[in-house]
């Protein structure tokens, strides 16, 4: 079967993310969900609203069935995609950057070596956490 890796932070989980992974699942691709855990939110000067544990925990409550780990540092993202081999990394198109390789450790020679392809879904409206984060801030 299929796979696809689909990293990110997942705060605060959203419509957007749900439909993603749900796409994905449609598609006939099994997920291989990786949340950024609280070393590699630091490590990137971020913060978040919950623990990695805590993001994990609702995106199993959705999607029970599918693999979910947390990945606890940048550098091994790297080295965690070329053991999951999976047929696919999915990316959201919010985030088609030419940056997108180097975040996740890798570039066009990675992808041919370990035969991975990228595919990018669409975004789901305007939803985004960061959206929904300077939102509550507002309404503080």
């Amino acid at each position: 079967k299929l796979t696809a890796y689909i990293g990110g932070t997942f705060d605060i989980l959203h419509a957007g993310h749900i439909n993603l992974i749900k796409k994905v699942k449609e598609m006939g691709i099994r997920p291989i969900i990786v949340v950024n855990g609280d070393n590699f939110v630091n490590e990137n000067n971020k913060t978040c609203s919950y623990s990695a544990n805590e993001r994990a925990t609702a995106l199993g409550e959705f999607f029970p069935d599918d693999t979910i780990e947390i990945i606890e540092h940048m550098k091994d993202q790297r080295a965690n995609i070329g053991n999951k081999k999976p047929n696919f990394i999915i990316v959201g198109t919010d985030w088609m950057r030419p940056e997108i390789l180097p975040q996740l450790g890798i570039d066009d020679d990675f992808l041919r070596t370990y035969n991975i392809a990228m595919l990018f879904i669409p975004r789901f409206k305007s939803i985004s956490s960061t959206s929904i984060k300077e939102h509550l801030r507002k309404d503080m």
